[in-house]
């Protein structure tokens, strides 16, 4: 992998993982009946939406780097959760909290190594060729 490829995936990976933590932290208050308002003071963030829609599109550009074409589309499953309406927002933060998981699954599987095995002839099949 070259350089500036392992530069996007480590920061897609960041940016990744702080759509993750804020889906969990609007579960927990949302199950906790806390109001928004007071997770963007807890937070230290504006809003919290802007935030993820912020994160989602430095993410998106990044993944656009080095993603295939199931990257892409688990990302396009992760940017239709962020962008729903959010009537109900434990529903709203545990739906962007599966995209996000489900992105990271796609992107390690993704970027694996590939073990590819090579399994030697027998000899009988060696000689009848």
């Amino acid at each position: 992998m070259i350089k500036s490829t392992a530069y996007k995936v480590y920061w897609a990976g960041r940016y990744l993982e702080r759509i993750e933590n804020i889906a969990r932290f609007g579960v927990y208050f949302a199950e906790k009946g806390i109001p928004i308002e007071d997770m963007n003071k807890i937070l230290g963030i504006d809003d919290v939406f802007s935030y993820l829609f912020n994160e989602f599109k430095i993410l998106r550009e990044d993944i656009r780097a080095f993603g295939d074409e199931a990257s892409i589309n688990a990302l396009s499953a992760l940017e239709a959760s962020i962008y729903a309406k959010n009537n109900d927002l434990k529903s709203y933060f545990m739906n962007v909290l599966n995209s996000a998981l489900y992105v990271l699954n796609v992107i390690e599987e993704n970027l694996k190594p590939k073990s590819i095995s090579i399994m030697p002839k027998k000899q009988e099949e060696i000689r009848s060729q």
